[in-house]
């Protein structure tokens, strides 16, 4: 696994920038979670946001190999702190549709953070209102893992715990179905 996720990134930036943050690397699975910095950018509205998505799936599936699109919905924020990120919950409903539209796997961060914490923003899982924190980047690992349906409690990785992840809430003392 490979990372190549850029602070302030947009959908725009990763069309642009496929050759040097993805195609270089020959990948099979190409992992896009993206949306919190379109929200906030000037030009990149929600049509702009699905048309890139929808490229950038395209691009995926034209990679030798025929390399897997992976979409996952960015993660809910504290919109009190980011004002300017409110329309964040539409910009994850359109990488919903773009996934089923294009038949495309779709790991739903927002909707599972959000369902998880009785519909409210889970402010213990960010650092800063809008990053994950440790706690929200096992969060994020741990559906992952479960949705590609990856999970075995015999996993180191399946297994990790912070200190603090006792939360019921957290649902990873076990797999989910679905």
């Amino acid at each position: 696994m490979l990372g190549t996720g850029v602070s302030a990134a947009t959908t725009g930036d990763l069309v642009a920038g496929l050759a040097q943050r993805v195609t270089a690397f020959s990948p099979q699975v190409v992992s896009i979670m993206l949306g919190t910095n379109d929200v906030a950018t000037p030009g990149i509205g929600p049509a702009v946001f699905r048309a890139n998505l929808v490229k950038l799936v395209k691009a995926v599936r034209r990679l030798p190999g025929g390399a897997i699109p992976l979409l996952q919905t960015p993660n809910p924020i504290d919109v009190s702190r980011w004002p300017e990120r409110s329309a964040l919950g539409d910009y994850a409903r359109i990488m919903r549709e773009v996934a089923e539209e294009r038949k495309v796997v779709l790991v739903d961060h927002h909707a599972h953070w959000t369902e998880s914490y009785g519909g409210g923003v889970p402010l213990d899982l960010l650092g800063d209102g809008l990053h994950p924190n440790q706690r929200g980047h096992l969060f994020l690992a741990h559906k992952m893992i479960r949705d590609l349906r990856l999970f075995d409690p015999r996993s180191r990785v399946c297994s990790l715990r912070t200190p603090d992840s006792a939360d019921p809430r957290d649902g990873l003392s076990a797999p989910t179905s679905g």
